[in-house]
């Protein structure tokens, strides 16, 4: 199949921001589509409130059309003052005290991923006799997606959990060695962070103190380590913290620069073709509308943390049954009395069947491969090389269920060499340098504690499968498809990618950041010309007393006001997520969940 027009990406030197982010979710829809093999349709200039549409060979219709917003309804919007209205500055922002808007459009590029889901799903249901013609997604709901644990802890009905963050105190990640390096570590259990620290001669107290907030800080977005902690890492080498960890039973990673990022792979995801048999061979039954595409599909989820539930949850949303295997006991999160922990993990897991089994004993693996031979997919995010050792390897499935699409959600994937064993969120952003692409130039590079690639990985392995039942239902092809939480991050970082292939940090102009207000933080942004000197006149000189008094004369919500009533683009940013059920902004893209917490709705409206 091929494509017929795709709009690139503007190259971000010479766009503002608001030029650059205004048809980038189309943009990244169609590119994906064009690297899974889909026809598209678009204009030469298409924004985010015209339609995609693709083309679905073997489909029984002429294909489905997708319309993404920036807010369902048509109101219009930007990158920023979707980060500002989601919440997403305030998490980004949360352990500097104020909220920061993030420089990677990742609201944008989640949004055209969501869209290519959501195609994907319409021309599989029609190949199995559906009649979907439309699908709509919004940027405002991929921007939730990002925060969906964040949003359900703050909005928890159930007792809190008391998090041990020593708020305002200590220093964050990443920590700096004697050599000039910054690196950001990651420690699976209490054993390896205590044994790494003790080797560096911290005392044992310290080091207890700190590992909750360590610990905790994926699900918290805060990580105010003590001074001591940092101290003892600047007077080793880079060399000598990676050995240690490594020794210990952890990882370090250096903050890399885009000087030294190589422009990534053109797709995020690796396909294996397997078995083959005739389309026709097991017609399937037709997708209830009501249920999701979906519908009749069985998932086998073998998954933990964020980036493989999330895919499973996706395609749960999509009406697909989910069975998730966990080990006996099940997850902390599951077991835990109402509270933070557990609405953390309901906001990726609700929805799905919980199983536990052992897989690493014969009889374990015998319950997943019986569990295999009615499925259609068999999802984990298992460190690779582990489905090897443990027999349940594609191959092995194969042998039991031809159809089966087997997905891998890795860490590194493919990277020929790995900088560690293990592969967590912050570790990825350093080695991709997406603390580069997050802050303007001029300032010192950070990851986002928002958890950035474990969502775009989730997104993008949830594609990747989409795309494979698609082309299993059309020509009859079984296989595997690997995606990773590096191909993710290089994915947020596509829109830095200039003509000549190089990286280069965004441009922010003035206004970029959320200005202070009288009662608290407003997102601004241009959409004329002559939009730009009315906002350099209260945003050029930060610094100036009168700058800071004549934003203080009015609160965020009158500001918004009085901008867009001239045309601009301004909201006030959201710094409370627990107001979010009550925004009616926001409201209707939510959902609560065993009344307990309000958490991410289906991202999709599927139309005949």
């Amino acid at each position: 199949m091929t494509l017929r027009k795709i709009e690139e990406v503007a190259e971000i030197p010479t766009k503002t921001t608001a030029q650059l982010h205004a048809a980038l979710p189309n943009a990244v829809a169609a590119k994906h589509m064009e690297l899974l093999g889909i026809a598209v349709e678009k204009e030469d200039r298409l924004h985010p409130a015209e339609e995609l549409r693709v083309c679905g060979e073997g489909a029984s219709s002429k294909g489905a059309a997708c319309r993404i917003e920036w807010q369902p309804g048509g109101v219009p919007g930007a990158e920023a003052t979707t980060q500002a209205i989601s919440g997403l500055m305030e998490v980004h922002g949360r352990d500097r005290g104020m909220p920061r808007r993030l420089g990677l459009p990742v609201s944008s590029i989640g949004a055209g991923v969501l869209a290519s889901q959501g195609l994907l799903a319409a021309l599989i249901s029609n190949l199995r006799g559906g009649r979907i013609r439309e699908v709509r997604t919004s940027v405002l709901q991929s921007a939730l997606f990002f925060i969906g644990h964040h949003i359900a802890m703050s909005t928890s009905c159930g007792a809190p959990t008391q998090w041990p963050i020593a708020d305002g105190e200590g220093e964050r990640p990443p920590f700096r060695t004697c050599d000039g390096n910054r690196v950001e570590l990651e420690f699976l259990t209490f054993e390896s962070w205590k044994a790494f620290w003790m080797r560096l001669g911290v005392s044992e107290a310290g080091v207890a103190a700190a590992w909750a907030v360590f610990m905790f800080r994926y699900l918290t977005a805060r990580s105010r380590l003590p001074v001591e902690l940092h101290s003892v890492v600047s007077h080793h080498a880079l060399a000598d913290i990676r050995r240690i960890a490594k020794e210990c039973g952890g990882a370090a990673c250096r903050l890399r620069s885009y000087v030294e990022l190589e422009s990534g792979a053109d797709s995020p995801w690796a396909f294996t073709t397997g078995c083959s048999f005739a389309p026709s061979a097991e017609p399937p039954s037709t997708p209830r509308t009501e249920a999701g595409p979906l519908s009749g599909m069985r998932v086998i989820e073998a998954s933990s943390r964020l980036q493989g539930p999330l895919a499973g949850l996706l395609l749960s949303m999509l009406g697909a049954e989910v069975i998730k295997i966990e080990a006996p006991g099940g997850d902390l999160g599951r077991t835990a009395p109402p509270g933070s922990l557990r609405s953390a993990y309901l906001a990726y897991n609700r929805g799905k069947q919980v199983v536990e089994i052992d897989y690493k004993t014969p009889t374990g693996k015998a319950e997943v491969m019986n569990l295999a031979e009615s499925a259609d997919v068999f999802l984990h995010n298992w460190r690779s090389g582990r489905e090897k050792k443990l027999g349940l390897d594609y191959p092995d499935f194969a042998k039991v269920n031809a159809r089966l699409i087997y997905a891998h959600a890795s860490g590194w994937g493919s990277l020929a060499d790995p900088p560690a064993e293990i592969a967590g969120d912050f570790l990825v952003q350093a080695h991709a340098a997406c603390g580069d692409g997050l802050n303007p130039a001029g300032t010192e590079p950070a990851p986002s504690p928002v958890t950035l690639v474990d969502v775009t990985g989730g997104l993008i392995a949830c594609e990747g499968i989409l795309a494979a039942l698609y082309w299993r239902e059309y020509k009859g092809r079984a296989g595997r498809v690997d995606t990773a939480l590096m191909s993710a991050a290089l994915t947020l970082q596509q829109p830095c990618v200039g003509a000549d292939g190089r990286f280069r940090r965004p441009c922010w102009e003035p206004w970029d950041e959320p200005l202070k207000t009288g009662d608290g933080f407003l997102a601004v942004v241009p959409t004329r010309p002559e939009h730009i000197e009315k906002i350099r006149s209260i945003s050029a000189k930060a610094n100036t007393k009168a700058y800071a008094n004549a934003l203080a004369e009015r609160t965020a919500k009158e500001w918004e006001a009085a901008l867009c009533a001239e045309g601009l683009l301004a909201s006030a940013v959201t710094t409370d997520l627990s107001s979010l059920p009550k925004d009616v902004r926001v409201s209707g893209l939510l959902e609560q969940v065993e009344e307990l917490a309000w958490v991410p709705g289906t991202p999709w409206s599927f139309l005949d």
